[in-house]
């Protein structure tokens, strides 16, 4: 088959989506299909390569894409150059992920042989946003309905049974709204990469053998639960005063604005010399490396669609404190592979944190049933050898 993905995003830009593209694309290559990704570009990063990293799959991009699907940019440029890399590829299929760029290919999409196949990964949160692209949540509900309900797919594949369930209340056909796991690289994110990984990339962030490091993996914008996540390191500096905790996306941060004012709190706080300092982006293949050296990875999300940092944690046997939201609480289950806390509570954020570190037993017994809970039901290769095998139904 020729498969075309289509994503505004790709790495080394840091996102779940972007990591499900790049998965699905790096393993159908290596089943044998003719894969390549149309995504847009960006000043600030080096453009991905696969070639240097032995990957079969190809790249184009397409400048004006991203600006498009963020508001800030017209759509003639980057559809002239979507429409022209099409008819050059002649995909058997096409897989558009997220709704912005699902609305750019609508104009051509009915002229199109490829079988289309949609996924998105805006995670809807009413009353204050569905994919987050217009302030007014009347509007924003009603352009996401608009391009469920009346733009032209074959098939829509959510990522977990939160977005299938938002997709057909939003106007997806029920017939031909369908589910499939997002899933992680078992094989990268494993117990045996801890274990290689875990003292270099400690030292590398000058932690002693004594230091407890607690993570929050997340991009630092308000919803990922980054205040919370401080508040309940602070009311737990005394008890423990060897912890520490580490925001790997603060240093290239989604949300500057948001970013000075977690900074201004970690003042606030006196948390500096609790708050690791790491002075480097991380590219999404730098995250092993991240979990390694941690000794408790926490998502104290305000809601998400499913969760991929709380996936790739559990996949490294670290132990997981995740919230009860929408996503989450279809990966994690209380006291088994993990902790779930009430979502915008750092005061049981706190003991359950606390209760980790006084209970390794327990910690190593959550974290031994997590990597249990990703062999079974999120493995990237079964994620794309079912997508390899929803595609070959659409083409019969």
């Amino acid at each position: 088959m020729k498969i075309c993905y289509l994503a505004s995003k790709f790495p080394p830009f840091v996102g779940g989506g972007e990591t499900i593209v790049y998965l699905m694309a790096r393993h159908l290559s290596k089943l044998g299909h003719d894969v390549t990704v149309i995504t847009g570009i960006f000043d600030d990063f080096k453009p991905y390569r696969p070639q240097l990293h032995g990957e079969k799959f190809k790249i184009k991009y397409v400048p004006g894409f991203e600006e498009f699907c963020i508001g800030s940019g017209g759509m003639v440029k980057p559809l002239s150059l979507i429409n022209q890399r099409i008819e050059d590829i002649k995909p058997d299929i096409i897989h558009v992920h997220n709704l912005l760029p699902q609305y750019l290919l609508s104009p051509i999409a009915e002229t199109l042989c490829s079988k289309i196949v949609l996924s998105y990964h805006n995670t809807p949160n009413p009353p204050l946003r569905i994919i987050g692209f217009f302030e007014n949540y009347n509007l924003d509900h009603a352009f996401a309905h608009h391009i469920f309900a009346r733009t032209k797919y074959d098939s829509l594949v959510a990522t977990s049974k939160f977005y299938q369930q938002w997709a057909v209340k939003l106007g997806s056909p029920v017939t031909k709204t369908h589910m499939i796991y997002s899933g992680v690289d078992v094989n990268m994110f494993s117990p045996e990469a801890k274990r290689r990984k875990r003292d270099s990339f400690r030292k590398k962030l000058r932690l002693s053998q004594e230091d407890i490091l607690v993570t929050l993996p997340t991009r630092v914008i308000r919803r990922k639960g980054v205040i919370e996540g401080l508040r309940a390191i602070n009311l737990l500096k005394e008890k423990h005063p060897n912890i520490k905790i580490f925001l790997p996306g603060l240093f290239s941060p989604f949300d500057s604005s948001f970013a000075n004012r977690i900074r201004n709190l970690i003042e606030h706080l006196h948390l500096k010399d609790v708050v690791v300092s790491y002075k480097h982006h991380l590219p999404f293949n730098k995250m092993p490396s991240v979990y390694a050296a941690t000794d408790i990875n926490i998502v104290p999300s305000y809601y998400e669609g499913l969760g991929l940092v709380v996936l790739e944690s559990l996949s490294m046997e670290i132990p997981t404190i995740g919230t009860a939201v929408s996503g989450i609480n279809e990966i994690l289950i209380n006291e088994s592979n993990g902790l779930i806390v009430p979502p915008r509570n750092h005061e049981k954020l706190a003991k359950a944190i606390s209760r980790l570190i006084l209970n390794p037993n327990l910690a190593q017994e959550m974290a031994i049933r997590g990597r249990r809970t990703v062999l079974s039901k999120f493995d990237s290769l079964k994620m794309a050898q079912k997508f390899e095998q929803h595609y070959k139904t659409l083409l019969k």
